[in-house]
């Protein structure tokens, strides 16, 4: 759950990301029960294999996710030498993250994964 809202800058967008994963949550959480099937008691053999490839789909996400936030931090980071900002102080850099700039924008900001 912290994974998206810790990579997310910039105040509207991070609502905007919080909105939107609390309302998926809020509708898996209404689907979710609709997989077990009462006439298959007690072993709810659907309700399972559905559990069994929510986790597997998950799993398979959280690793793309990963990659894709490793990649966006070697980009930014190649970025930074292109347009030669690699000798900026600290203090500019801790500023950025305080003038309500998104992750895109700011060119410090690294995703943690």
């Amino acid at each position: 759950m912290s994974l998206f809202v810790s990579n997310t800058a910039g105040s509207t967008k991070r609502t905007v990301v919080n909105a939107s994963f609390f309302v998926s949550y809020c509708v898996g959480n209404i689907i979710g029960p609709f997989a077990f099937i009462s006439n298959e008691a007690p072993t709810y053999r659907s309700g399972i294999i559905a559990i069994m490839v929510s986790y597997c789909v998950e799993i398979a996400v959280l690793i793309t996710f990963g990659l894709y936030l490793a990649a966006q931090n070697k980009l930014k980071e190649r970025k930074i030498i292109e347009n030669g900002l690699q000798n900026v102080s600290e203090e500019e850099k801790a500023l950025a993250g305080f003038r309500d700039l998104t992750d895109l924008e700011n060119p410090w900001f690294r995703y943690s994964y």
